[in-house]
Formats: C-alpha cells, structure tokens, sequence
C-alpha cells in the first residue's frame, strides 16, 4: 500500500484495517533478522550517524544501536516515520524486495533552479552559437554528506559549477564536492572541485564513498564482498570498507568522479 509521504504516521495507520494490521505484524517477525540489516543499510544509503537516525525518529541512539545489533525490533509506527521521512520503499524495508528508493524525479539534480549564464566579454565568437543550453549547472554541496541523500536538499547548495556537456556527455545526476585533504594528490589536489555522477556506482575507479568519518574520495576496487579503498597520495593508508550481510555497493558509493577542476594559481 502507497503512502504519500506528507501524511503523518496516525494517518497511515488509520488506514490501515484490523487484518492489514495483523498481516503487517506477522511480516515483521517472519523478516525480522532482515529488518535489523536493512534498517541500517537505509542509515548507510542516506549517510546518516546513528544520532542523525535518533533524531528523525524520536528515538535514543542506544535504541538505534539495539535495532542495529538485533537486539530490539523497531515499531510499525517507526518503520511508517521512516518511509514517510526518507522516501524508502515500505516493500523493501519489510521484504528486501524491489529497490531500496524510488526517487522521485522532482528531486533528481537536473531539476534544482539553473542560474543565468554570464559569459566573458573576451569570448571571441558569435554569441548565438554559445547559449546555456550547452552547460550543466551542477550543485556545489555545503555538506558532502548531503549528496548521498536520495533527494538534495536545497538549502545545502552553496554555489553551482558550469559545466560543458562535452565534457561529461549524457551523464545529469551530477553533484559536486570540494575536496579537502591531500589523500588524492597529485591525481586531485586539496581544494579541488570534483562532480560525482551518482548515477555510476560499479568500480573500479574514483569514487565519492561513505566511511565512518562522513565522505572520502578514492580510488575503489571490488575484492570479494568488500571494497578497497585505495589514495594516490603514498603517505596515506589504504582501507576496507566490509559489506554488510544485505548492503550492496551502491549504499556505500555515492557516484563515480568524472570530473575535476583546481585553481592551479595558488600552487608555487
């Protein structure tokens, strides 16, 4: 059963008749051992802490932990707030079947407000042949978490980069990310602006990867069930990151870089 994601939790329920309700329940302890795996799979899809967790459902973080560890079951009115906070499939949260979001194109990067184009005066070609049509605005994310989430909010784009669309080809799903750090070096340089396609989420490459510190741009190659995290910079150190029993490797990449741009002016 669909429910819009504005209605509260006491409005779904109150759709929900005796036998929906009995049904629901019994779903819920059939799948249990694989409800404590998705719920955190979801926490890692969205890249959000155990606290950020907590907050959005009115919940302790030790309760999250609990859930987590398959040591508690999460209500039907959490598992109702979470679906309408975070857009998650009900089917999949309950079963593990069909996708995990079914995001809505609203929220898709290429929807978000294109600025005007400004062109500079010392362009020397005719100006019919050059028209913003040819660029793709792509968001510049304040938090680099936020370009994980399943929609961008827009209070969290802090400038936009133009971009050639000969530069990218078809690719839209773009967001873009200020590196910070030199792990990266000389490949990308700290500072650097990178657009991640979030649509591209198979290594190997450079991908924008969920760790336990927030977002961390590496080079990534599948070895088994996990992948390695590897940085151009030699005075950095390589790192697993293990998959979950049920996670998948798109909950923990964000989207493959496929383009960068770094002001060389400040390098001496």
């Amino acid at each position: 059963m669909p429910f819009p994601l504005r209605m509260s939790v006491e409005e779904i329920l109150a759709k929900l008749d005796f036998n929906v309700k009995k049904n629901l329940a019994i779903l819920e302890f059939i799948g249990a051992m694989d409800i404590y795996e998705r719920f955190k799979a979801l926490r890692m899809r969205l890249g959000w802490k155990q606290k950020k967790m907590a907050s959005v459902l009115d919940m302790s973080v030790a309760m999250i932990s609990a859930i987590e560890t398959k040591r508690n079951l999460p209500s039907i009115e959490k598992l109702l707030l979470l679906v309408r906070k975070t857009g998650v499939e009900w089917k999949w949260l309950m079963t593990g079947e069909g996708r995990m979001m079914d995001i809505d194109p609203m929220f898709q990067t290429d929807s978000l407000p294109q600025p005007i184009v400004h062109f500079t005066k010392s362009l020397d070609v005719e100006p019919e042949k050059i028209n913003e049509s040819h660029y793709l605005a792509v968001p510049l994310m304040d938090d680099p978490i936020a370009a994980g989430q399943p929609f961008i909010p827009t209070d969290s784009v802090s400038e936009w980069a133009w971009i050639h669309r000969s530069q990218i080809g078809r690719r839209s799903n773009l967001v873009a990310i200020r590196v910070k750090g030199r792990s990266m070096e000389p490949l990308i340089l700290d500072g650097a602006i990178v657009a991640v396609d979030r649509d591209d989420k198979t290594p190997p490459g450079i991908f924008a990867a969920r760790n336990d510190e927030g977002v961390t741009l590496k080079r990534v190659k599948v070895i088994g069930r996990n992948l390695l995290l590897k940085p151009e910079n030699k005075e950095y150190d390589e790192a697993i990151i293990e998959l979950e029993d049920g996670a998948q490797m798109g909950d923990y990449l964000i989207g493959r870089c496929v383009w960068q741009w770094s002001d060389l002016s400040k390098i001496s």
